[in-house]
């Protein structure tokens, strides 16, 4: 995802959508939270489209996380150097 990208995306979809799909954790909990991933400029950035001081994933919810932030490195890595021996990935479905 380009910069560009990511500032429509601020606006329109990412951020805080005010539900709480899983209830809520805690008093310090805002709710759900969209994000979005992407590459800028060689780096993998995670937008959350609002200040965040914690953030908290279900199992299922953080191996999607993991495996989006390794997709995009893996994409990085390709770029930069199409011959370099990217391994295989340890997570599995």
């Amino acid at each position: 995802m380009t910069d560009k990208e990511f500032n429509y995306l601020r606006g329109k979809l990412l951020g805080a959508t005010g539900g709480y799909p899983q209830g809520h954790f805690n008093d310090d909990d805002e709710g759900e939270l969209r994000l979005g991933i992407g590459v800028s400029e060689d780096k993998v950035i995670i937008h959350f489209g609002k200040s965040v001081t914690w953030i908290g994933f279900d199992a299922d919810q953080a191996i999607e996380l993991a495996c989006q932030i390794l997709g995009m490195a893996k994409k990085i890595k390709t770029e930069l150097d199409p011959s370099d021996d990217i391994p295989p990935s340890t997570i599995v479905n």
